[in-house]
């Protein structure tokens, strides 16, 4: 199980990273993960530039497709449409542990 710590719900202890004095000119942004077996993953990007929905879903099509091919990159995105109405979202792992096929 993951769990992912935003900026504001940070456990009490963890120190918190300073804001960029250099806003709005340029951003960064950082995504950590940690597992429940106490793996941690952290990405950071010095300067992010803003995307549009239509960017970002190119982008996940182009990364996804490239690891779990085509067919399953479209399943895939048609389960996260559809998490506001469903009951399984256990349904979106599963999608991403199988192998492509």
């Amino acid at each position: 199980m993951s769990r992912f710590f935003g900026r504001a719900d940070a456990p009490s202890g963890e120190p918190r990273r300073p804001g960029s004095s250099a806003y709005p000119g340029k951003r960064g942004g950082e995504v950590e993960v940690r597992e429940s077996g106490g793996a941690s993953y952290l990405l950071r990007l010095e300067d992010v530039v803003n995307a549009t929905a239509l960017d970002v879903r190119e982008r996940f099509r182009a990364a996804a497709e490239s690891v779990v091919g085509a067919a399953r990159a479209r399943e895939i995105e048609s389960c996260i449409d559809g998490l506001d109405g469903s009951d399984d979202l256990g349904r979106v792992g599963t999608l991403l542990r199988a192998t492509a096929g």
